[in-house]
């Protein structure tokens, strides 16, 4: 016998060739380690880009609902971001032309950083909302009438009694299409934060060049219009207070400044700061 026959043997009865059980096991052995080398050679061509997620365990919390949806707290199975400011640290960084603002801090975990940016469109939504019949439960849910100094001009802003409005004003802005200036319509990002965790600014570059309304927020009477300026871009820094477990704005902003249009590049000083940051 030959060792072909092994593998396969011709049926003369037949008049065909037959694959013996050596035969298809030496097949799918070989099937095998076709595929097992393809795949090691797909594992050195994709490199680093090649990686596998580890399953980590989820945190145990419970989860409560409030006014800005789902909030992680104790109990249950979703994975939250720490409220307890004890339990961030701040993350010197260093940016490119930023002059004396003094050191700039990002935040670990960036999940707080995502929380700041997120307060601040929550509230741009909801001016655009609201516009001219802004409520007092808006004022309360956006703003804080607490006290504090701002980052980078370094001014105190006396606390505020409740109830007060934050501007005694509603104040709509459209862009020339007649649609209210979103959170989209902005580029923004987190800046930097005080080292007592309080105060955050978010860097916010208004390109959009609005027209502005603003209203008396009771009556309804128009107080003061201003068209858009199509050659300036609005480059300023928001401060978000911490308190009560959640972020909102200041009722002034910290600087801020008009830059000509012509050449300002609003997504690269963005993505500039967020770079920097490592994000």
């Amino acid at each position: 016998m030959q060792v072909r026959d092994i593998f396969i043997k011709h049926d003369a009865r037949r008049e065909r060739w037959r694959v013996q059980p050596m035969g298809w096991l030496a097949t799918a052995l070989a099937a095998i380690l076709i595929a097992s080398l393809t795949s090691g050679v797909w594992r050195m061509l994709a490199g680093p880009q090649l990686q596998v997620t580890p399953t980590v365990q989820p945190t145990t919390v419970r989860v409560e609902r409030d006014d800005t949806g789902l909030r992680p707290t104790a109990t249950s199975v979703v994975r939250g971001c720490p409220k307890d400011p004890a339990l961030w640290t701040l993350v010197p960084y260093d940016l490119p032309g930023a002059g004396n603002t003094g050191p700039l801090y990002a935040i670990d975990p960036p999940c707080v950083v995502e929380q700041v940016e997120r307060a601040f469109a929550r509230c741009t939504d909801l001016k655009a909302e609201r516009g001219r019949h802004w409520l007092d439960v808006d004022e309360e849910q956006c703003y804080s009438t607490a006290g504090f100094t701002t980052l980078l001009g370094g001014e105190p802003v006396p606390a505020l009694a409740p109830g007060w409005s934050a501007y005694g004003r509603c104040v709509e802005t459209e862009k020339e299409d007649g649609q209210p200036v979103t959170s989209a319509d902005l580029h923004f990002v987190f800046y930097t934060i005080s080292e007592d965790k309080r105060v955050a600014d978010v860097l916010v570059v208004n390109d959009v060049h609005p027209d502005v309304r603003t209203y008396d927020c009771e009556t309804g009477e128009l107080i003061k219009e201003m068209p858009g300026d199509p050659t300036h871009t609005a480059v300023v820094y928001y401060p978000l207070l911490y308190e009560d477990g959640r972020w909102r704005l200041g009722y002034r902003h910290d600087v801020g400044d008009l830059v000509l249009s012509d050449g300002m590049e609003s997504t690269g000083m963005v993505s500039l700061v967020r770079n920097a940051q490592g994000r």
